[in-house]
């Protein structure tokens, strides 16, 4: 450990190892184990990715912005989904291709994207390329349906057989105040018209949310750091590789005489 002074009451840190049965501090001054402070592993917390009832810049995460002009027309547009190639990325020109020309239609994309079909670049996602399987795409729209409109399945778990002007109604308590009617209409319709081609009869899945790889790398190279290297008895206590930063804080005075009694005092009670 580095020692340093500074006038002012200066902070004075270092690092120790431990390797042997006493931690060396600076200056010859030793501290044993025995009042080391415990060491506990670092957990990460991780959080849910599918966490709802949060905002973030004034749009509530749990419901969507998105919304259908042209409801009605929501079947075809994934009917057409179903018997067309999946795109690199789904832009106008491809919703153009699929025959689908008017500027209303374009909404559809930002559907697409609130239901987790696409990311906000418009590149297919997993969920896209489950629902081209035909048996079970009614069921894959269910669950983005779910997760899209998470706050309103969190009041009522069968949301998806309310009536619209019961849909309306809940929707204008959980947007409080953020949207117009006129728009919360427009989401109610849209969502109404989705559910009412979803299959929800069977429970929704369960995404297994995993650690990023590199994360999940790191974390078992410092296990199997952990488990190879052998601890280090100290004492009472079994240690490994653990390190410790230690501050004192001195005070402001040109007198050495007091630095020498203060590690003096530090030699003879941690020694």
């Amino acid at each position: 450990m580095a020692l340093g002074t500074r006038p002012g009451g200066t902070s004075f840190t270092g690092a120790v190892g431990l390797t042997n049965s006493t931690a060396p501090v600076g200056g010859g001054v030793s501290m044993p184990a025995s009042r080391m402070p415990s060491a506990r592993p670092r957990r990460v917390r991780r959080i849910p990715l599918a966490c709802r009832f949060a905002r973030e810049g004034g749009r509530i995460v749990g419901l969507p912005d998105s919304y259908a002009l042209k409801p009605n027309s929501i079947p075809a547009y994934f009917d057409a989904i179903l018997d067309a190639q999946p795109p690199e990325r789904f832009s106008l020109k491809f919703l153009e291709n699929l025959g689908f020309t008017s500027t209303n239609d374009r909404l559809f994309i930002g559907i697409l994207k609130d239901l987790g079909f696409l990311n906000r670049d418009g590149a297919p996602q997993q969920r896209y390329f489950d629902f081209l399987d035909r048996s079970r795409a009614n069921q894959v729209l269910a669950d983005g349906i779910r997760e899209a409109f998470s706050d309103l399945f969190a009041i009522n778990v069968q949301a998806h057989e309310l009536t619209l002007d019961d849909v309306r109604n809940k929707l204008r308590t959980l947007y409080a105040g953020k949207k117009t009617d006129l728009v919360i209409g427009n989401i109610a319709r849209t969502f109404r018209a989705l559910c009412e081609y979803a299959d929800f009869s069977v429970p929704p899945t369960i995404k297994r949310v995993e650690a990023p790889p590199d994360e999940e790398k790191a974390e078992n190279q410092v296990s199997r750091e952990r488990s190879d290297r052998p601890p280090v008895a100290l004492g009472s206590i079994r240690v490994s590789g653990l390190q410790y930063h230690i501050n004192i804080v001195l005070p402001d005075t040109r007198d050495q005489a007091v630095y020498d009694a203060i590690f003096k005092s530090l030699r003879e009670h941690l020694g």
